[in-house]
């Protein structure tokens, strides 16, 4: 067993890209909002390999100011992430749950305008590692319980002149914690709640370290079949510091905020032992940052 895992973090290792940046100039976070929704909280109860693969398409065209406003700077911005996360499930059981851990690594294409400020800018290049290497997993009767430590690293490109580069430029460790619950013995109706709570370190090359996240994806579905679920889900992310450092130039003590809700449908190939989930999110809410829409389509390989 020692050997898989071993073949599973030198594979891990290889994939020298990573998910969770959606390419927006500022000081937003690491983590890729609507990347879980529906049954979130649920990690996989059988020991084994699982390999997620993200697919997360960004569109703006506006972005809203410290009070909410849609601010006329002629913002336009589209990025698209494709990232593999590798999750390994152990057999082995610390405080009752079911042991793992995982990398996550992606490459990121961003295209972003803001006219006022004559910002053209696009690239498509790798981002941050994304390692994590405590995961829980509780499995109840009518439950399921998440919990990890992670963190992201700056690994990626990150160049403060190029707002489009897909790197961040700084460590952020993260905290996870959800839960999934079901109405009914036969857990055909769930609600997820799915909490990351993310704390960044200092810009490279800079005086800047940017406030700390708490992000919040949710799910509220029904199983229409035996491989069949659907429903809507949505996501809340709230920044909860002030960004400091003498080098940020903007209203540090400004706190940006996002939410947004959509339709969600999932279906398990079985004979391909194959997860697929699509969401379609629409944001609203805004404050100091882009507001737009998005697509996610997460496939999710079982070996």
């Amino acid at each position: 067993m020692r050997q898989r895992y071993i073949t599973a973090i030198v594979f891990g290792l290889l994939l020298l890209f990573t998910t969770g940046n959606r390419g927006i100039a500022g000081e937003t976070g690491h983590y890729p909002l609507a990347s879980k929704g529906l049954r979130g909280s649920t990690l996989p109860q059988a020991p084994g390999y699982y390999l997620e693969m993200f697919h997360i398409l960004y569109t703006a065209d506006q972005s809203r100011d410290k009070r909410g406003n849609r601010a006329h700077d002629d913002t336009k911005i589209s990025s698209f992430a494709y990232a593999y996360k590798l999750n390994v499930i152990t057999d082995k059981k610390l405080f009752g749950a079911d042991y793992g851990f995982a990398i996550c690594a992606a490459l990121v294409y961003a295209d972003v305008e803001v006219d006022k400020f004559g910002i053209s800018d696009s690239d498509f290049t790798n981002g941050d590692v994304f390692l994590e290497p405590i995961i829980l997993g509780w499995h109840g009767a009518r439950y399921d319980m998440a919990f990890s430590l992670a963190a992201w690293a700056p690994w990626g490109k990150y160049d403060r002149h190029n707002p489009a580069s897909a790197g961040k430029g700084f460590w952020s460790p993260m905290v996870t914690l959800g839960l999934t619950w079901y109405f009914d013995e036969e857990k055909k109706w769930h609600f997820s709640a799915l909490s990351r709570t993310e704390i960044h370190g200092k810009k490279r090359h800079t005086n800047i370290r940017p406030g700390s996240n708490f992000s919040l994806e949710w799910g509220l579905g029904k199983r229409l079949a035996e491989n069949f679920d659907a429903g809507v889900a949505g996501y809340c992310q709230w920044q909860f510091t002030d960004d400091s450092g003498s080098d940020a130039a903007w209203d540090r003590d400004t706190k940006d905020r996002v939410f947004a809700v959509g339709p969600e449908v999932h279906y398990f190939f079985k004979s391909a032992n194959l997860d697929c989930s699509l969401r379609v999110f629409k944001e609203f809410g805004a404050v100091d940052r882009p507001q737009g829409n998005i697509f996610s389509l997460v496939l999710t390989k079982i070996f």
